[in-house]
């Protein structure tokens, strides 16, 4: 009985030892970016780029299901280019208004818009209600997967499918104001 005891103890150690440490790889990932995701991912604040990584796989995944290419078609923009975009429809132009916001997410690197296209035309602009479907599929995964995205296909006021930001619980004033200190939004 004491010999068994003793056996048994000995495996249970062996058993108990932890097995050498291999240094784990990142996860491979499962799509190939075409040169304008990359471009745009990039430009990113590198602490949500693996979220954009994330859910630009996703959108790859979705567009494979549907026969479509999904794309990031804009990442960063500067303050600049945000008050162009705000002048479109205002101020005599009359073209159709593409933004109601003078400082927008995008100014901070943690905004991203996506585009689909079937046969290498923009199908936003050809059937919207097809893209506007695939947007909310995208954020529908992105929410099983537990990443912290806001939509703008969700927002009441004036709707943008196409818009993805990253939650970091601040407002554009706050966002502001941490900018002119050089502090980080993320």
């Amino acid at each position: 009985m004491f010999r068994f005891i003793k056996k048994l103890l000995g495996r249970l150690r062996r058993k108990a030892k932890p097995l050498p440490s291999k240094k784990k790889e990142p996860p491979r990932r499962r799509w190939v970016f075409d040169a304008r995701t990359k471009k745009n991912l990039a430009t990113l604040n590198p602490k949500v780029i693996p979220v954009f990584t994330e859910l630009t796989e996703i959108a790859m995944e979705i567009g494979d299901k549907y026969g479509i290419t999904i794309k990031m078609i804009c990442g960063y923009r500067s303050f600049e280019k945000q008050i162009e975009l705000y002048k479109k429809g205002r101020f005599g132009d009359k073209g159709p208004k593409v933004t109601t916001v003078k400082v927008s997410r995008h100014c901070f690197g943690i905004a991203a818009d996506y585009g689909c296209f079937s046969k290498g035309k923009y199908l936003d602009a050809t059937n919207s209600v097809l893209s506007s479907k695939i947007y909310a599929e995208m954020f529908k995964k992105a929410q099983e997967y537990n990443l912290p995205i806001i939509h703008g296909g969700q927002w009441r006021s004036f709707p943008d499918p196409p818009h993805f930001e990253f939650r970091n619980g601040l407002t554009i004033n706050q966002m502001v104001r941490r900018h002119k200190k050089n502090q980080d939004v993320v």
